[in-house]
């Protein structure tokens, strides 16, 4: 299928730039996107010096693949990476360079069986009379997976905003 001007723009634009690409499902983003990254090695680029960033690692896992069979050569490592993985690599890099100990990455299964257990301990502390939690909000309640997955993302915005427990 041949490119449209809007997608020509993204694939012509000098190997030096970069962009962003934006659109709705279907629109065309990733053809666009996996012609820009083949333009960019047939320029003379090497693989390792191409990135695409996708929002999710879903979204990178399937992207990878795609690009993958469009270039056609051995790549050091994946050309698309979610945002949170770059940015992983980039903190395990510096801690790697300054000699410090590398972080240790959490999986949702991860933080959601560390919200478990502490919600555990909360229950089991109200059994025994101390109660952290308004009435309504029962243990039964807190014990939902639903509800982990919400006050794991309360708790992400919190610390994206800066607000201490204090």
């Amino acid at each position: 299928m041949p490119l449209d001007p809007a997608q020509r723009a993204v694939v012509e634009l000098a190997p030096q730039a970069s962009g962003v690409v934006v659109g709705t499902p279907g629109s065309g983003k990733t053809t666009a996107v996996v012609a820009r990254v083949r333009a960019l090695l047939a320029a003379g680029l090497a693989p390792e010096e191409v990135l695409v960033l996708t929002p999710t690692r879903q979204a990178a896992t399937a992207l990878r693949d795609r690009l993958a069979i469009a270039v056609g050569v051995a790549t050091p490592g994946p050309l698309a990476r979610s945002v949170a993985a770059f940015a992983y690599q980039l903190v395990r890099a510096h801690a790697v360079h300054a000699g410090l100990d590398q972080p240790q990455l959490l999986t949702g299964p991860d933080e959601d069986r560390i919200v478990q257990d502490l919600l555990d301990g909360d229950a089991e502390d109200e059994a025994k009379g101390a109660r952290r939690w308004p009435t309504w909000l029962g243990a039964e309640i807190r014990a939902t997976r639903g509800f982990r997955t919400e006050l794991r993302a309360f708790l992400a915005e919190c610390t994206t905003l800066g607000i201490t427990p204090a």
